[in-house]
């Protein structure tokens, strides 16, 4: 099977690495260590809107599988980089924007919402983003 790859940058997934294992959680889980200023964002976001204590997103080290270059976290991103996030199903999703937008729009039931309120300041929020 592949590991299934969602970023900006358009890379392709490559095939597992013999042993690597499936990635199976109930909730999506951050791969982050707090010295990553591109992790910050995305923590900054799950953290105040409570996901991490309402258990709907679990932050881990990279640490955890093996570090950044093993074949466990390969399987997951092949750049070997961070942060990374990876849903219940499988999915990876890597690039901090990318990230930050999904878990806006997945969790838009849970405040602070991220997203301006009318259409102009959302183009503002646009051109600056």
């Amino acid at each position: 099977p592949r590991a299934a790859l969602v970023g900006s940058q358009g890379s392709r997934p490559r095939p597992r690495e013999r042993g690597a294992k499936v990635h199976r959680a109930a909730a999506p889980v951050l791969y982050d260590v707090p010295v990553s200023n591109n992790g910050a964002r995305i923590r900054l976001i799950v953290y105040a809107k409570g996901l991490d204590a309402a258990g709907k997103v679990t932050v881990k080290s990279p640490s955890e599988v093996g570090g950044l270059k093993s074949p466990e976290y390969l399987a997951l991103n092949p750049q070997g980089k961070m942060p990374l996030l990876v849903l219940p199903e499988g999915q990876a999703i890597y690039e901090s924007d990318t990230i930050a937008r999904y878990v806006i729009d997945a969790f838009s039931d849970a405040e602070p919402s991220f997203v301006p309120s009318t259409p102009e300041a959302r183009a503002l929020d646009n051109l600056i983003a």
